[in-house]
């Protein structure tokens, strides 16, 4: 049961993550679009961070250090 919500909130967050178009005007180059894509390794970090503030098994500032060092694992400066 527990895998099932967790491939629910990784979908979740894919969705949300790639949206669904509003906002993007129409003359935007592929660069500037590929430019704000996230890596793999980024939208791991961001469902890992979506699941645990969900779950609530951890208080939300250990969740945000998980995703601070997730996203530094990644060769990205979170801040």
């Amino acid at each position: 049961m527990q895998a099932k919500t967790w491939v629910m909130g990784v979908m979740l967050a894919a969705g949300l993550l790639t949206g669904c178009g509003a906002g993007v005007e129409e003359n935007t180059s592929n660069e500037a679009v590929s430019d704000q894509a996230l890596s793999r390794c980024e939208a791991g970090c961001e469902a890992r961070f979506n699941f645990c503030v969900q779950r609530q098994t951890q208080p939300l500032e250990v969740c945000r250090s998980e995703f601070a060092s997730c996203l530094e694992s990644c060769e990205l400066n979170p801040l």
